[in-house]
Protein backbone atom coordinates (compact mmCIF):
# COMPACT_ATOMS: atom_id res chain seq x y z
CA UNK A 1 0.00 0.00 0.00
CA UNK A 2 1.26 3.67 -0.44
CA UNK A 3 -0.02 6.79 -0.94
CA UNK A 4 0.03 9.42 -3.80
CA UNK A 5 0.02 13.10 -2.79
CA UNK A 6 0.24 14.73 -6.22
CA UNK A 7 -3.05 13.06 -6.66
CA UNK A 8 -4.20 12.36 -3.09
CA UNK A 9 -4.82 8.85 -3.60
CA UNK A 10 -4.47 5.48 -2.11
CA UNK A 11 -2.15 3.20 -4.07
CA UNK A 12 -3.72 -0.24 -3.09
CA UNK A 13 -3.09 -2.86 -5.80
CA UNK A 14 -2.78 -5.72 -3.64
CA UNK A 15 -6.31 -5.17 -1.56
CA UNK A 16 -4.32 -4.53 1.53
CA UNK A 17 -6.97 -2.42 3.22
CA UNK A 18 -9.61 -4.82 2.81
CA UNK A 19 -7.10 -7.31 4.21
CA UNK A 20 -6.16 -5.60 7.09
CA UNK A 21 -9.82 -4.87 7.71
CA UNK A 22 -10.72 -8.31 7.94
CA UNK A 23 -7.12 -8.82 9.58
CA UNK A 24 -5.59 -11.21 7.45
CA UNK A 25 -1.89 -11.57 6.31
CA UNK A 26 -1.60 -12.47 3.20
CA UNK A 27 2.00 -12.59 1.16
CA UNK A 28 2.07 -10.76 -2.50
CA UNK A 29 4.27 -12.57 -4.36
CA UNK A 30 4.70 -16.91 -4.37
CA UNK A 31 8.51 -16.08 -5.79
CA UNK A 32 9.69 -13.65 -4.16
CA UNK A 33 8.08 -14.62 -0.71
CA UNK A 34 10.56 -17.98 -0.48
CA UNK A 35 13.81 -16.02 -1.52
CA UNK A 36 13.88 -15.38 2.22
CA UNK A 37 12.74 -18.28 4.66
CA UNK A 38 12.63 -15.69 7.32
CA UNK A 39 9.78 -14.85 5.81
CA UNK A 40 8.08 -17.50 7.69
CA UNK A 41 9.45 -16.51 11.30
CA UNK A 42 8.26 -13.24 10.52
CA UNK A 43 4.60 -14.02 9.21
CA UNK A 44 4.42 -16.16 13.15
CA UNK A 45 5.37 -12.95 14.76
CA UNK A 46 2.94 -10.45 12.73
CA UNK A 47 0.06 -12.94 13.08
CA UNK A 48 0.60 -12.99 16.69
CA UNK A 49 1.35 -8.84 17.36
CA UNK A 50 -1.03 -7.66 15.38
CA UNK A 51 -3.73 -10.82 16.06
CA UNK A 52 -4.12 -11.36 12.26
CA UNK A 53 -5.31 -14.32 10.60
CA UNK A 54 -2.63 -16.05 8.22
CA UNK A 55 -3.91 -16.67 4.70
CA UNK A 56 -4.64 -19.77 3.54
CA UNK A 57 -2.58 -19.75 0.80
CA UNK A 58 0.14 -18.18 2.76
CA UNK A 59 -0.23 -20.81 5.23
CA UNK A 60 0.22 -23.43 2.65
CA UNK A 61 3.56 -21.75 1.40
CA UNK A 62 5.26 -21.11 4.78
CA UNK A 63 4.58 -25.18 5.32
CA UNK A 64 5.92 -25.76 2.00
CA UNK A 65 8.77 -23.17 2.91
CA UNK A 66 9.03 -25.30 6.37
CA UNK A 67 8.63 -28.86 4.46
CA UNK A 68 12.02 -28.41 1.94
CA UNK A 69 14.04 -27.83 5.09
CA UNK A 70 14.38 -24.37 3.99
CA UNK A 71 14.35 -22.83 7.34
CA UNK A 72 17.72 -24.81 8.16
CA UNK A 73 19.42 -22.26 6.02
CA UNK A 74 19.02 -19.49 8.54
CA UNK A 75 21.38 -18.27 10.98
CA UNK A 76 20.57 -18.68 14.66
CA UNK A 77 20.56 -14.84 15.41
CA UNK A 78 18.24 -13.95 12.65
CA UNK A 79 15.59 -16.97 14.15
CA UNK A 80 16.16 -15.76 17.24
CA UNK A 81 15.37 -11.82 16.72
CA UNK A 82 11.72 -13.38 14.91
CA UNK A 83 11.16 -15.26 18.64
CA UNK A 84 12.24 -12.15 20.77
CA UNK A 85 9.74 -10.21 18.48
CA UNK A 86 7.08 -12.99 19.40
CA UNK A 87 7.75 -12.58 23.04
CA UNK A 88 8.40 -9.35 23.48
CA UNK A 89 5.84 -7.46 21.20
CA UNK A 90 2.85 -9.85 21.60
CA UNK A 91 -0.38 -9.48 23.67
CA UNK A 92 -1.01 -13.22 23.00
CA UNK A 93 2.12 -14.70 22.14
CA UNK A 94 0.35 -18.00 22.31
CA UNK A 95 -1.18 -17.35 18.58
CA UNK A 96 2.40 -17.75 17.25
CA UNK A 97 3.59 -20.31 19.27
CA UNK A 98 0.19 -22.28 17.81
CA UNK A 99 1.35 -21.19 14.12
CA UNK A 100 4.76 -22.46 14.81
CA UNK A 101 2.93 -25.81 15.65
CA UNK A 102 0.40 -25.77 13.22
CA UNK A 103 3.07 -24.84 10.78
CA UNK A 104 5.71 -28.18 11.38
CA UNK A 105 7.99 -26.02 12.82
CA UNK A 106 8.18 -27.62 16.27
CA UNK A 107 10.59 -30.64 14.85
CA UNK A 108 13.29 -27.78 15.13
CA UNK A 109 12.79 -27.57 18.72
CA UNK A 110 12.38 -31.28 20.65
CA UNK A 111 11.98 -29.25 23.43
CA UNK A 112 8.47 -27.44 22.77
CA UNK A 113 7.87 -30.62 20.98
CA UNK A 114 7.60 -32.56 23.80
CA UNK A 115 5.14 -30.88 25.28
CA UNK A 116 2.57 -31.67 23.08
CA UNK A 117 0.43 -34.25 24.26
CA UNK A 118 2.25 -34.87 27.59
CA UNK A 119 -0.84 -35.09 29.90
CA UNK A 120 -1.11 -33.40 33.23
CA UNK A 121 -3.61 -34.52 36.30
CA UNK A 122 -6.73 -32.80 35.33
CA UNK A 123 -7.22 -31.62 39.06
CA UNK A 124 -4.36 -29.22 39.00
CA UNK A 125 -4.60 -28.46 35.15
CA UNK A 126 -7.96 -29.39 33.93
CA UNK A 127 -6.79 -27.05 30.95
CA UNK A 128 -4.72 -29.80 29.11
CA UNK A 129 -1.71 -30.96 27.98
CA UNK A 130 1.65 -28.89 29.08
CA UNK A 131 1.72 -27.20 25.32
CA UNK A 132 -1.77 -25.68 26.21
CA UNK A 133 -0.56 -24.94 29.81
CA UNK A 134 2.55 -23.16 27.99
CA UNK A 135 0.50 -21.49 25.97
CA UNK A 136 -1.78 -20.09 28.12
CA UNK A 137 1.31 -19.02 30.92
CA UNK A 138 3.34 -17.24 28.45
CA UNK A 139 0.01 -14.94 27.89
CA UNK A 140 -0.08 -14.11 31.79
CA UNK A 141 3.33 -13.35 31.45
CA UNK A 142 2.68 -10.99 28.46
CA UNK A 143 0.18 -8.85 30.83
CA UNK A 144 3.28 -8.77 33.69
CA UNK A 145 5.57 -7.50 31.24
CA UNK A 146 7.32 -4.04 32.58
CA UNK A 147 9.48 -1.37 31.12
CA UNK A 148 12.53 -3.52 31.13
CA UNK A 149 12.98 -5.69 27.65
CA UNK A 150 15.66 -7.41 28.76
CA UNK A 151 14.01 -8.57 32.04
CA UNK A 152 11.23 -9.42 30.15
CA UNK A 153 12.84 -11.44 27.49
CA UNK A 154 14.42 -13.55 30.40
CA UNK A 155 10.86 -13.86 32.16
CA UNK A 156 8.99 -14.88 28.96
CA UNK A 157 11.81 -17.09 28.12
CA UNK A 158 11.67 -18.61 31.40
CA UNK A 159 7.75 -19.10 31.38
CA UNK A 160 8.79 -21.01 28.14
CA UNK A 161 11.23 -23.15 29.65
CA UNK A 162 9.68 -23.50 32.85
CA UNK A 163 7.99 -27.14 32.37
CA UNK A 164 10.37 -28.18 30.02
CA UNK A 165 11.11 -31.49 32.53
CA UNK A 166 7.68 -32.80 32.53
CA UNK A 167 8.02 -35.10 29.63
CA UNK A 168 10.80 -36.55 31.17
CA UNK A 169 9.21 -37.08 34.58
CA UNK A 170 5.70 -37.42 34.13
CA UNK A 171 4.31 -40.85 35.45
CA UNK A 172 0.96 -42.28 36.24
CA UNK A 173 1.17 -43.89 40.39
CA UNK A 174 -2.17 -44.62 41.94
CA UNK A 175 -4.03 -43.17 39.05
CA UNK A 176 -2.72 -39.43 38.94
CA UNK A 177 -0.68 -38.15 36.68
CA UNK A 178 2.64 -36.58 38.96
CA UNK A 179 5.97 -35.14 37.31
CA UNK A 180 7.62 -35.55 40.62
CA UNK A 181 11.60 -33.34 40.16
CA UNK A 182 10.45 -31.86 36.88
CA UNK A 183 11.39 -28.40 37.49
CA UNK A 184 14.82 -29.60 38.21
CA UNK A 185 15.33 -32.12 35.47
CA UNK A 186 13.82 -28.89 33.08
CA UNK A 187 16.93 -27.25 33.82
CA UNK A 188 19.07 -29.43 31.05
CA UNK A 189 16.74 -28.88 28.50
CA UNK A 190 15.98 -25.88 28.85
CA UNK A 191 20.03 -25.07 28.19
CA UNK A 192 20.06 -27.03 25.24
CA UNK A 193 17.35 -25.16 23.88
CA UNK A 194 18.24 -21.89 24.85
CA UNK A 195 21.74 -22.35 23.32
CA UNK A 196 20.50 -23.45 19.69
CA UNK A 197 18.93 -19.81 19.66
CA UNK A 198 21.81 -17.68 21.53
CA UNK A 199 25.21 -18.58 22.79
CA UNK A 200 24.51 -15.44 25.29
CA UNK A 201 25.77 -16.87 28.83
CA UNK A 202 24.53 -14.54 31.11
CA UNK A 203 20.91 -14.96 29.58
CA UNK A 204 20.98 -18.52 29.84
CA UNK A 205 22.14 -18.06 33.37
CA UNK A 206 19.39 -15.49 34.43
CA UNK A 207 16.90 -17.99 33.49
CA UNK A 208 17.89 -21.89 34.24
CA UNK A 209 17.58 -20.88 38.20
CA UNK A 210 14.24 -19.58 37.57
CA UNK A 211 13.06 -23.05 36.01
CA UNK A 212 14.71 -25.07 38.72
CA UNK A 213 12.91 -23.10 41.22
CA UNK A 214 9.42 -21.88 40.09
CA UNK A 215 7.68 -23.95 41.92
CA UNK A 216 9.07 -22.91 45.24
CA UNK A 217 6.99 -19.94 45.79
CA UNK A 218 4.46 -22.45 46.50
CA UNK A 219 6.29 -24.98 47.78
CA UNK A 220 7.18 -22.56 51.04
CA UNK A 221 4.27 -21.04 51.44
CA UNK A 222 2.32 -24.03 52.28
CA UNK A 223 4.65 -24.85 54.35
CA UNK A 224 4.30 -22.08 56.03
CA UNK A 225 8.30 -22.22 55.73
CA UNK A 226 10.65 -20.32 57.92
CA UNK A 227 12.50 -17.22 57.18
CA UNK A 228 15.59 -19.53 56.79
CA UNK A 229 14.08 -21.28 54.29
CA UNK A 230 13.55 -18.18 52.28
CA UNK A 231 16.87 -17.04 52.89
CA UNK A 232 18.51 -20.30 51.55
CA UNK A 233 15.80 -19.84 47.91
CA UNK A 234 17.46 -16.12 47.77
CA UNK A 235 20.96 -17.41 48.29
CA UNK A 236 19.67 -19.12 44.58
CA UNK A 237 17.50 -17.07 42.87
CA UNK A 238 16.22 -13.83 42.24
CA UNK A 239 12.71 -13.72 44.38
CA UNK A 240 11.30 -10.82 42.98
CA UNK A 241 10.94 -12.44 39.83
CA UNK A 242 10.62 -16.00 40.26
CA UNK A 243 7.39 -14.45 42.07
CA UNK A 244 6.88 -13.27 38.50
CA UNK A 245 7.38 -16.31 36.54
CA UNK A 246 5.43 -18.37 39.28
CA UNK A 247 2.00 -16.28 39.15
CA UNK A 248 1.98 -16.86 35.31
CA UNK A 249 2.45 -20.60 35.72
CA UNK A 250 -0.25 -20.89 38.78
CA UNK A 251 -2.51 -18.38 36.60
CA UNK A 252 -1.81 -20.05 33.13
CA UNK A 253 -4.49 -22.70 33.59
CA UNK A 254 -8.26 -23.12 33.85
CA UNK A 255 -8.56 -23.55 38.21
CA UNK A 256 -11.39 -21.43 39.42
CA UNK A 257 -9.47 -20.33 42.71
CA UNK A 258 -6.60 -18.43 40.95
CA UNK A 259 -6.59 -15.65 44.12
CA UNK A 260 -4.48 -18.47 45.21
CA UNK A 261 -1.29 -17.28 43.11
CA UNK A 262 -1.69 -13.52 44.00
CA UNK A 263 -1.88 -14.95 47.79
CA UNK A 264 0.99 -17.10 47.68
CA UNK A 265 3.59 -14.92 45.97
CA UNK A 266 2.35 -11.78 47.85
CA UNK A 267 3.52 -14.01 51.14
CA UNK A 268 6.98 -14.61 49.44
CA UNK A 269 7.18 -11.28 48.25
CA UNK A 270 6.39 -9.63 51.56
CA UNK A 271 8.63 -12.32 53.78
CA UNK A 272 11.72 -11.11 51.34
CA UNK A 273 11.24 -7.45 51.15
CA UNK A 274 11.48 -7.56 55.19
CA UNK A 275 14.37 -9.02 55.07
CA UNK A 276 15.65 -6.84 52.55
CA UNK A 277 16.29 -10.18 49.90
CA UNK A 278 13.64 -9.91 47.75
CA UNK A 279 15.93 -9.10 44.30
CA UNK A 280 19.53 -10.23 45.90
CA UNK A 281 20.88 -12.87 48.08
CA UNK A 282 21.56 -12.40 51.54
CA UNK A 283 25.09 -10.34 52.08
CA UNK A 284 27.87 -12.52 53.21
CA UNK A 285 28.92 -11.32 57.20
CA UNK A 286 32.29 -13.09 56.17
CA UNK A 287 34.49 -12.85 53.25
CA UNK A 288 37.83 -13.63 52.17
CA UNK A 289 39.31 -10.89 53.54
CA UNK A 290 38.12 -11.93 57.05
CA UNK A 291 39.61 -15.12 57.13
CA UNK A 292 42.62 -13.40 56.18
CA UNK A 293 42.74 -11.43 59.05
CA UNK A 294 42.85 -14.59 61.17
CA UNK A 295 46.02 -15.56 60.50
CA UNK A 296 44.23 -17.88 56.94
CA UNK A 297 46.34 -18.32 53.69
CA UNK A 298 44.22 -18.15 50.56
CA UNK A 299 43.86 -21.25 49.31
CA UNK A 300 41.33 -23.95 48.38
CA UNK A 301 40.15 -24.63 51.73
CA UNK A 302 38.74 -20.44 52.01
CA UNK A 303 35.59 -21.76 49.51
CA UNK A 304 34.80 -24.54 52.21
CA UNK A 305 35.00 -22.20 55.12
CA UNK A 306 33.03 -19.09 53.84
CA UNK A 307 30.22 -21.40 52.64
CA UNK A 308 30.52 -23.10 56.25
CA UNK A 309 30.36 -19.53 57.11
CA UNK A 310 27.39 -18.92 54.95
CA UNK A 311 25.52 -21.71 56.26
CA UNK A 312 25.67 -20.37 60.07
CA UNK A 313 24.30 -17.07 58.85
CA UNK A 314 21.22 -18.70 57.80
CA UNK A 315 20.57 -21.63 59.15
CA UNK A 316 20.95 -20.25 62.96
CA UNK A 317 20.13 -16.73 61.73
CA UNK A 318 23.29 -15.30 62.92
CA UNK A 319 23.21 -11.50 62.73
CA UNK A 320 26.77 -10.37 64.18
CA UNK A 321 30.16 -11.21 62.37
CA UNK A 322 31.98 -12.11 65.65
CA UNK A 323 30.37 -14.73 66.58
CA UNK A 324 30.54 -16.05 63.08
CA UNK A 325 34.35 -16.15 63.35
CA UNK A 326 33.98 -17.44 66.78
CA UNK A 327 33.04 -20.53 65.15
CA UNK A 328 35.56 -20.52 61.90
CA UNK A 329 37.98 -20.52 64.66
CA UNK A 330 36.87 -23.06 66.32
CA UNK A 331 36.18 -25.64 63.83
CA UNK A 332 39.14 -24.69 61.74
CA UNK A 333 42.11 -22.85 63.52
CA UNK A 334 42.03 -24.90 66.45
CA UNK A 335 42.25 -27.97 64.39
CA UNK A 336 45.45 -26.98 61.84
Amino acid sequence: MGYDYKTKEMLDPFNGKKDLKNKILKHIDDKTFVEDPLRVYRAIQFCARFELTLDKQTFLLCKNVVKNKELEELAQERVFEELKKLLLKAKRPSLGFELLKNLGILKYYSQLEALVGCLQEEEYHPEGDVWVHTLMCLDEMAKLKSEDEYKNLYLMLAVLCHDFGKPHTSKVINGKITSYNHEKEGVVPTVDFLTSLSNEKKLIDKITPLVQYHLAPFQLYLQNSSLKAIKRLASKVNIEELCIVALADCKGRTIPNKEKCDKAVKWLLDNAKELNIHNKKLEPLVQGRDLISLGLSPGPKFSEILEFAYELQIENNILEQDEILYYIKQKYITSL
